[in-house]
């Protein structure tokens, strides 16, 4: 029946140059072969096709469409298949004049509408011309007239009602009428092509059963002796054999993991055009539930299209959908009820049918596939046992010869490559535990992005774990519901931290208390098999054994260490300690009962407890080295002698060597490694004497020591760490030289902390008698003379000088009265001169003590007499309650 009016009556239009041609034109190109002919012919081409060989279909069919194409002076013949599901036409075979290309292409029916329905249900379509087309036929006018088609018939290829394909008929160069005479002819032909088709298809058909029972029957001679360890590749090469000869677009292996169970994809093969990124390779039971589901209980799945699957499959839908896969066919891989995954194959090109034939074929290689997958499982687990032991046979050889400082180091190498062969997120190794106590983790190690446990962390409380580990039982959860009711705290725990699954097993090695190994999965759960119990077991103990050597020997070094360190200090002590001794060095308490040297003494007693730094000032002479030892002796380091060091009396290239100390040759001079004041002072207080008179290059180090308590011996690059307090003194203005850029701020603002400035002599006058008292009994004592008596006047001359050189000055001048006096009586000796000082504050209006019975006075008529409170005097005066009421009893001074 043909598609579309006859071309009988008048033009609808004339062709310009290279356009539609005249009706002439169109009668010319449709003259009728003569009928004798064509039976001639039809005889010849029958002659031929008998008796073809099944091989020489496909030549025969090409050479058919040449036949025609010269026969019936057309330009393209071309004979398209149907797809199975309809709705694509693939060419298979196609002829053309010289100057045109045969057609090599797949066509879906939905683009040419009205065309595919003529066609399949058994029609001819023809037009003469595009412009005769019906309106409904406009897809058809747009394709035809962008393949530049100016006549076509299409001829339905039909056996026992169904349409197996299309053999289409095309004029390129010119316009043609197809009349009825010639369209009879045509399906005569068409016919031919329908027989060779069937023909061709059954040989096709039957060479496919032949090829793909050789195919199995290669897959099982490769799979037969091949080691373990090439499974795998084998797999992929003949993934790709497989899906090529099923015209698959996609072959998948799907395995379930050895731990958790769940299936996941292990080797894809896809067609060119459709591949997939490994990292886009799905975990099933994620993407796929329902498919996981159908899998676990060994049931495939089938479909053409997505829309074929339940309800409940909506999340498979998706995926599918967003994979690309338009029809998919899985069959279960299994060894008696064990699941060992599933083989599947798909299509993303067209929608196509699985009838039982392909089904049985993909069962097939399935059978093939699931027996050599198990022997490369067991393989693979009987090499996964041999590599674990002989790791373990490996690190028990090196914990053997490892040193004891290396035995951390070498602890968390182990637990990391057990992290990485078990595939495992966190591997904590915990501390030997006591009743009451809670796990102490003493080594971890983990995967990016887990929370590590520091060294000596606690873990949070979990009373029924930590029970558990006391009573030496196993901890294996494969999940957290597997946790009874009575650890509630615990899987509370773990769903917070999303634990999946956890392993603890008690260890005990070397005589020592219960410790414990912790294995834990993030990421998925895992299956602890029983054998793999023994040896974490044997692995966690030998952890151990090393530990508790390594903590054995650090003990001994230690103790050798101490021996060591207190043999230098001894050492150092006792040459400093003669030192002084040789320089007849003598000091005593600091006398006097002012009221500024009573301040002094309180400031002292506030800051000997601590470890602060304190800062002395005062004028030359006044004792500041006397205030530094009474700090000291009042301090928790008094069982330590006060380490002394001069920053005046050092030459500049020396200083840091007399400071920090030097190694043997790191400088002329050096044969012999010396400690430093510093080093010396560790565990003791060093007075830095002087302190202004350090430079400025020597004051940056220093700071540097002040801040981290550490610094390097000459010529040394170790570091040395030493517990030292640091008192300071200085007769200058610090402040006054940090203004000039003579003294560095910031070691300024390091070293007072805690400033105590040292009154001179001339302030505490009424201390002269009490100084010049002691002065006269020492002298006497070591010069062996006897002068009880210090005449008053020689005392109000001592009290009248203003004393530059303060208590100092004073002590050279009895030492000289002493040596010039003879007989009981103390005498000035002549050349003895007086100086007198500049200072116009050398005799003040009020003494100190009146200053500071007045201060508290006005103090308490402003708080009107309240002492305690946070209003009240003490609290103002920045003094204890106790020992406000103690000045003002000494001082007079009465409440208002």
């Amino acid at each position: 029946m043909a598609a579309g009016p006859e071309n009988s009556g008048p033009p609808r239009g004339h062709g310009e140059p290279g356009g539609l041609a005249t009706n002439e034109a169109i009668e010319e190109c449709g003259r009728e072969v003569p009928g004798a002919d064509f039976e001639a012919w039809l005889r010849e081409v029958l002659a031929e096709c008998a008796d073809l060989p099944a091989e020489a279909v496909h030549e025969e069919i090409q050479a058919l469409l040449q036949r025609v194409l010269a026969f019936f002076c057309v330009d393209r013949c071309t004979l398209f298949l149907l797809s199975e599901d309809g709705t694509h036409v693939h060419s298979t075979h196609s002829a053309a004049v010289e100057g045109i290309e045969p057609v090599r292409q797949i066509l879906a029916l939905r683009k040419v509408p009205w065309l595919s329905e003529m066609v399949l249900r058994g029609e001819v379509f023809r037009f003469s011309r595009i412009e005769d087309l019906p309106r409904q036929a406009a897809p058809e006018a747009n394709f035809f007239s962008r393949n530049k088609i100016r006549s076509n018939v299409a001829v339905p290829l039909r056996v026992g009602g169904a349409t197996l394909g299309i053999l289409s008929i095309a004029m390129i160069r010119s316009e043609r009428a197809w009349s009825d005479e010639l369209l009879r002819r045509l399906l005569t032909v068409g016919e031919i092509f329908c027989n060779l088709l069937v023909h061709w298809r059954a040989h096709d058909r039957i060479r496919n059963l032949t090829g793909f029972e050789q195919m199995v029957s290669d897959i099982s001679a490769a799979f037969v002796s091949m080691p373990g360890e090439r499974i795998d590749d084998a797999i992929e090469y003949w993934l790709e054999r497989i899906g090529t000869f099923l015209a698959a677009d996609r072959c998948i292996l799907i395995q379930s993991a050895e731990d958790d169970g769940n299936f996941r994809t292990t080797h894809i093969w896809t067609r060119k055009g459709f591949e997939v990124s490994p990292e886009l390779y799905p975990l099933i039971n994620e993407k796929f539930p329902w498919c996981a589901q159908e899998f676990s209980q060994g049931k495939g799945i089938r479909f053409t299209r997505i829309e074929e699957l339940p309800e409940e499959a909506m999340r498979d839908k998706e995926s599918f959908a967003g994979y690309g896969v338009k029809s998919h066919l899985s069959v279960p891989l299994s060894v008696g009820e064990h699941m060992l995954g599933a083989f599947a194959t798909g299509a993303c090109r067209i929608h196509r049918d699985w009838p039982e034939e392909i089904v049985r074929r993909v069962r097939m290689i399935g059978d093939v596939l699931v027996s050599n997958l198990q022997r490369a499982r067991m393989e693979r687990e009987l090499w996964r046992r041999l590599r674990f032991e002989a790791m373990i046979a490996e690190m028990g050889n090196r914990f053997i010869l490892v040193p004891a400082a290396d035995v951390d180091r070498v602890v968390e190498d182990a637990l990391e490559k057990i992290r990485c062969f078990l595939d495992v997120d966190r591997i904590v190794l915990l501390q030997a535990l006591e009743e009451g106590d809670d796990p102490l983790a003493i080594h971890s190690c983990q995967a990016e992005g887990i929370r590590r446990f520091a060294n000596g962390t606690v873990t949070t409380p979990l009373p029924w774990y930590t029970k558990e580990l006391l009573e030496h039982r196993i901890v294996r959860l494969e999940s957290v519901e597997d946790l009874p009711a009575a650890a509630w705290r615990e899987k509370k725990y773990a769903r917070k931290e999303g634990l999946k699954s956890h392993l603890t097993i008690p260890l005990e090695a070397a005589g020592c208390a219960l410790a414990a190994i912790s294995i834990e999965s993030f990421r998925s759960e895992k299956k602890w098999p029983e054998d793999l119990i023994p040896r974490l077991r044997l692995f966690g103990q030998m952890l151990v054994n090393a530990l508790v050597r390594r903590e054995q020997e650090r003990k001994i070094e230690a103790a050798v260490t101490e021996i060591s360190r207190l043999k230098d200090q001894l050492a150092g002590d006792y040459g400093y300690l003669k030192k002084e001794i040789d320089q007849e060095y003598h000091f005593g308490e600091m006398v006097g009962t002012s009221s500024a040297l009573e301040y002094v003494r309180y400031k002292i007693e506030e800051a000997a407890p601590t470890d602060c730094t304190v800062l002395v000032l005062g004028e030359t002479g006044t004792g500041k080295e006397l205030v530094a030892r009474a700090i000291h002796d009042r301090s928790s380091r008094r069982d330590r002698p006060l380490i002394k060091v001069n920053c005046a009396a050092l030459p500049a290239n020396l200083i840091e060597s007399e400071l920090y100390g030097h190694e043997r040759g790191a400088f002329s001079g050096a044969e012999a490694r010396r400690l430093g004041r510093f080093e010396t002072a560790d565990g003791t207080t060093l007075f830095l004497d002087e302190i202004g008179e350090l430079p400025l290059e020597m004051q940056a180090k220093l700071l540097r020591v002040l801040e981290h308590g550490e610094f390097e011996r000459l010529g040394s690059s170790t570091t040395v760490k030493a517990d030292v307090r640091i008192i300071a003194a200085s007769n200058r203005d610090l402040e006054e030289e940090v203004r000039k850029g003579r003294f560095r701020p910031d070691l300024w603002y390091r070293l007072s902390v805690f400033p105590i400035t040292v009154p001179p002599l001339r302030r505490r006058k009424e201390d002269i008698p009490l100084l010049v008292d002691k002065f006269v009994r020492r002298d006497c004592e070591k010069m062996g003379k006897s002068i009880p008596h210090v005449p008053s006047e020689v005392m109000a001359v001592l009290q009248e000088h203003d004393w530059p050189g303060n208590v100092r000055e004073l002590e050279n001048v009895i030492e000289r009265a002493v040596i010039t006096s003879h007989g009981p009586t103390l005498k000035l000796p002549d050349c003895v001169t007086i100086h007198e000082t500049e200072d116009s504050d050398a005799a003040p209006a009020k003494t100190l003590k009146d200053v500071e019975r007045d201060h508290i006075v006005q103090t308490l008529k402003k708080t009107r007499g309240r002492i305690e409170g946070p209003n009240g005097a003490a609290r103002i005066l920045g003094l204890k309650s106790s020992t406000l009421r103690s000045r003002m009893q000494k001082l007079g001074v009465e409440r208002p």
